[in-house]
């Protein structure tokens, strides 16, 4: 048997997030294909919200996704709000960990090129465990489920070039020596298989029109990375309770650090041009033709 030459395997590809910022610190230009990566985050960090913008671009490109709703909470208004088609898109909701599992699995088999989103790890809910009562305990279930999981999906990503975006809590433990560390459900086997791992993080920073709240600044910083040389490079996002996390102020913050835009005063240029208040140049930048005209001026 003749063992083929790395110079064969094809570059690995992505799908953007739609925000320039977090595609260019991932290195590879968005979530990649062919490989498991990982979005994890404390409660209301924007996980799911960051996951149905993923999907609204790979929908743009014509890529079929799976959504396995393991939590339950899917929403079609929320969704369709961010962009995505739910005529065009398959969500799963199956009582026990294993049906939704060995459905993906099957996904992974038979097609091509698919975008496959799990939300959230630590809300799979093993047939073992589920079938027990309530007061009884099952160790180690849930995280020996996502091993034998893992071990079956990741040669079908790579050789049927999917994408697999695994969505994941962080809570708070004691490390050895009494200081506290962040862990993720879903055991060493999903750090060991991910090869992207993006973790949200509030900022702190409310978004605000005159007195009303209406979002907050997050931080994405690259935790693992076996793609690019980006890990711990991070950005900052804006989201919006109604929009999600917006492109233009990503694509805002993308133009000033490249030096595309600059600030007189409290108003902003792009060289003699005067654009206005910042306000006014992040709706500016949610014309297409615009955007596209100061991507093309980061670019350059």
């Amino acid at each position: 048997m003749e063992i083929p030459k790395a110079s064969s395997i094809s570059k690995v590809t992505a799908i953007s997030t739609g925000l320039p910022q977090l595609d260019k610190v991932t290195g590879v230009g968005g979530i990649p294909f062919g490989r498991v990566s990982e979005i994890s985050g404390k409660w209301s960090a924007g996980k799911t919200t960051l996951a149905l913008q993923t999907i609204a671009e790979a929908q743009k490109q014509g890529i079929e996704c799976v959504f396995f709703d393991a939590e339950f909470t899917w929403d079609n208004t929320h969704a369709e709000a961010l962009g995505v088609d739910t005529n065009e898109l398959g969500v799963l909701q199956v009582p026990f960990a294993e049906e939704g599992l060995d459905i993906l699995l099957e996904v992974a088999r038979t097609k091509k090129h698919t975008l496959m989103v799990i939300d959230a790890v630590g809300a799979l809910h093993p047939r073992e465990e589920a079938e027990k009562d309530s007061g009884s305990r099952t160790i180690g279930a849930q995280a020996s489920l996502i091993a034998r999981f893992l071990r079956k999906i990741v040669p079908l990503l790579s050789m049927n070039d999917h994408a697999l975006l695994m969505l994941n809590h962080e809570y708070e433990a004691i490390g050895g020596i009494g200081v506290p560390t962040i862990e993720t459900s879903g055991g060493k086997k999903l750090a060991y298989h991910r090869s992207m791992w993006i973790r949200l993080s509030r900022t702190g920073v409310n978004v605000k029109i005159s007195d009303r709240i209406v979002g907050y600044k997050a931080k994405a910083e690259i935790r693992k990375n076996k793609l690019a040389p980006t890990e711990r490079q991070s950005c900052e996002l804006e989201m919006s309770y109604m929009e999600g996390f917006l492109a233009a102020a990503s694509l805002f913050d993308d133009a000033v650090a490249a030096g595309v835009f600059e600030k007189r005063g409290n108003l902003w240029y792009m060289k003699d041009e005067k654009l206005g208040f910042e306000k006014k140049v992040k709706d500016m930048l949610k014309e297409q033709i615009f955007a596209e005209k100061i991507a093309h001026e980061i670019a350059a």
